[in-house]
């Protein structure tokens, strides 16, 4: 019975993790090409390509990782984070733009006169800014000390990049208004399962069977002591 209820645990909890994922996204090149400032960068994810379901599965959390960065100068400036919804035109993997404006602002959500956006409007027609990050802690002149820095995405953002994904194909904005030196960018998502997905059990449903096969076996095993 003690290994029935063993097996039973190991069961439930191999079936729970099974509706959980954890996904992680590097570009090419990793750093970005250290986020040259006269440039804005896009960069388009086939989120697929580690496994992610967009039918199966929804986005719980999102976070952009910069690691080992640090500024060119000691100087208030930003780098900007975008969420973007590329069309089916667009490659997979970087691309860079001339900088449409100059100063602090985040030039994929600059808008002209009539509402439209000023940087590749065709190209990525829908877009809602995630964060940014200001060289506050003084670090700069690529040289240390470095900091790790993560952007995470809110509420807003997190059900824009769920409708986003449903395509499999979403695209993250850069603009840097300075060179931002660094070892590596990288877009980690987790993910549950979507609720009443065909094929798909539910973990209660999982765990209710496994514990009634651990109520039969210990029935029969109770009748047959008494035998």
């Amino acid at each position: 019975m003690k290994n029935l209820l063993l097996f039973v645990l190991g069961l439930c909890i191999l079936s729970s993790a099974a509706w959980a994922g954890t996904y992680t996204y590097v570009p090419v090149p990793a750093n970005l090409y250290d986020l040259y400032h006269p440039y804005c960068y896009s960069w388009t994810i086939d989120l697929s390509s580690k496994g992610f379901d967009p039918a199966k599965e929804n986005i719980l959390t999102a976070t952009v990782n910069f690691h080992q960065i640090n500024d060119w100068t000691q100087e208030t400036n930003n780098l900007y984070v975008t969420l973007m919804d590329p069309t089916a035109g667009v490659a997979l993997g970087v691309g860079s733009y001339s900088d449409v404006t100059s100063g602090l602002v985040n030039d994929w959500t600059v808008k002209d006169g009539t509402n439209n956006w000023k940087l590749k409007p065709a190209l990525f027609p829908n877009r809602l800014a995630v964060g940014s990050y200001s060289d506050t802690d003084g670090h700069y002149g690529n040289m240390a000390p470095y900091s790790d820095v993560a952007i995470g995405f809110g509420s807003s953002a997190l059900t824009s990049l769920n409708t986003y994904a449903a395509d499999k194909r979403i695209a993250i904005g850069f603009d840097p208004d300075c060179h931002y030196f660094n070892s590596g960018i990288d877009l980690t998502i987790t993910t549950t399962t979507k609720e009443n997905v065909v094929g798909v059990p539910e973990p209660m449903s999982v765990m209710l069977g496994a514990l009634g096969l651990a109520s039969v076996a210990g029935i029969r095993r109770f009748r047959k002591s008494r035998a």
